[in-house]
């Protein structure tokens, strides 16, 4: 039994280092997965990994799931949350409820484990979307131009990208959250 385990395990390191390595494209989908915070004087540390459809995504959510809470769980436990974390993602796709309810029944699995779901959704969500992930990475890469010297930019500004910044912004997107990079600042009008 200890054998189909490993193997389960191996499959998982695999697919999760592969999906580690894809970039972002323009109209891609992407994941945004941080450590867990149980209060509020924690920093925040995240990472993005990108796909190139909202399947591709769906598909690789269980095998994430298994990465972060099944690294010294029984085969047992290790089969459950695998069929949980598939049962929820079928049930997204019939059912069609929303991205924010699929995260919020994911991270019941997630976050025991201290990690959580805080964003997924395409590429130009984060270009547009007055939700918090989308927001602070524009800003973040608003702040990145302004300290490149990039004249016109109000690194406060979280307002949509003009298009000539997009492969920039999609730069930028790699060091978004690394080290708390962009996510432990505050939020213009926003108390933390």
């Amino acid at each position: 039994m200890k054998k189909n385990l490993s193997a389960l395990m191996v499959e998982t390191e695999r697919r999760v280092h592969e999906q580690s390595e894809i970039e972002p494209a323009p109209d891609g989908w992407g994941l945004f997965t941080e450590q867990a915070r149980f209060d509020d004087s924690q920093e925040r540390q995240g990472f993005f990994f990108w796909f190139c459809n909202a399947e591709s995504l769906l598909v690789y959510l269980p095998w994430h799931a298994l990465y972060w809470t099944c690294s010294d769980s029984s085969e047992k436990d290790t089969q459950c949350i695998r069929r949980e974390a598939k049962r929820l993602v079928s049930d997204f796709k019939r059912n069609g409820s929303s991205q924010a309810d699929l995260l919020f029944r994911l991270n019941n699995i997630l976050v025991p484990s201290g990690m959580e779901l805080a964003w997924m959704g395409p590429l130009s969500d984060l270009l547009f979307s007055t939700e918090e992930i989308p927001l602070r990475t524009r800003l973040f890469c608003r702040r990145t131009l302004a300290d490149m010297e990039e004249h016109g930019i109000n690194p406060l500004d979280g307002s949509p990208l003009p298009a000539r910044y997009l492969q920039t912004f999609m730069e930028c997107l790699g060091d978004f959250g690394l080290e708390g990079q962009g996510l432990n600042n505050l939020l213009p009008g926003r108390p933390e």
